[in-house]
């Protein structure tokens, strides 16, 4: 069957409009071809005419007609129908504070405006149509669609009543951790990590992002909480230091880090003795525990500390006095005064 689907633009509703044609006098035209039919609105210029909304194969007119044409009946409303509003007006119920209201066109879904009211000692906790919380509840925010103006009323909590959560996330490590409760605004302390660390891993404290880049916490921290928060845990490569000592030398060398598993080289000597040369490095300051050379790759279990060994570059013996150039060989080299 031909004819015109007519979408509403207020609620997306549709009715279908046979090509039913019209009639003058006696004679019917354009049936199956066309239709026209009669709106409910007048023509204010003209008392005899009305408004019909008239179709055809290629063309949708909304056009005037004197009255007394035979057109078909059904409701259909002009363009220029303005839509239906309804106002959603705010209630502090308690609080203070002002928020304007708000329109709502009807058929169409729009969020509630976000809740500005503070009361003091109390949190707010979503709206209601009863000021007693007894009618119908909605979120801060939420999505609605109304058909009538609606006045919303603030819903409170007071805050000592108020129950906050930490939830623990182990992020990487393996366990369960029970959540923590705290009342509104407590001050106490977070639980201590009990998440398994992952392999060559050692616990680094808390963040309230899983990358670290929230706030972050330590360890059995005291907090005040007036919200819900998960915390995640963080992790770090365990690592070793070397700590370089001059033992009997002069100067200065930082503390190196090594990471669990990770073969590295050891810093060169920057110590200094005079009269002597440096010949490497010991873990016991006489040289009776393991021995490194200068700039040697190690790979490193735990904390150690190398003590600078040294000898001496020059002496005397048998009344002769001699230098150690620091070959291989270990030679010393006799010296002479030569004039």
């Amino acid at each position: 069957m031909n004819g015109y689907k007519v979408i509403s633009k207020i609620n997306g509703n549709s009715i279908f409009l046979p090509a039913a044609g019209s009639r003058d006098g006696t004679s019917v035209f354009n049936v199956g071809f066309a239709g026209d039919y009669w709106s409910s609105s007048l023509d204010e210029s003209g008392p005899y005419c009305a408004y019909d909304l008239r179709f055809d194969s290629g063309n949708v007119l909304w056009s005037r007609s004197m009255r007394n044409y035979g057109r078909t009946v059904r409701a259909v409303y002009g363009d220029d129908s303005a839509a239906q509003t309804f106002t959603l007006t705010f209630n502090a119920n308690g609080g203070t504070g002002t928020m304007a209201a708000q329109t709502f066109e009807a058929g169409v879904s729009q969020a509630i405006t976000a809740n500005t009211f503070i009361r003091s000692g109390y949190t707010f906790t979503g709206w209601n149509t009863n000021a007693d919380g007894s009618g119908t509840s909605y979120t801060d925010k939420q999505s609605i669609t109304i058909s009538q103006n609606i006045t919303l009323y603030a819903q409170w909590i007071q805050q000592s009543s108020v129950e906050v959560y930490v939830s623990y996330e182990a992020n990487g490590g393996y366990g369960e951790m029970e959540v923590q409760v705290f009342k509104y605004g407590e001050k106490k302390a977070l639980l201590p990590c009990s998440f398994g660390a992952p392999s060559n891993f050692v616990f680094n404290g808390w963040n309230t992002r899983e990358d670290g880049t929230g706030t972050s916490y330590t360890d059995g921290q005291e907090i005040t909480l007036t919200q819900d928060i998960t915390l995640y845990a963080q992790w770090k490569k365990i690592t070793y230091s070397v700590t370089f000592i001059a033992n009997g030398g002069s100067g200065t060398m930082p503390v190196q880090i090594f990471e669990i598993g990770v073969s590295q080289t050891l810093a060169t000597n920057k110590f200094t003795r005079s009269g002597y040369f440096f010949i490497g490095w010991n873990t016991v300051p006489d040289a009776s525990g393991t021995s490194y050379t200068d700039g040697q790759k190690i790979t490193l279990t735990e904390n150690i500390i190398l003590y600078a060994q040294w000898k001496h570059s020059r002496g005397k013996e048998n009344g002769h006095e001699w230098v150690d150039l620091g070959l291989p060989s270990g030679i010393k080299w006799a010296t002479c005064k030569v004039t």
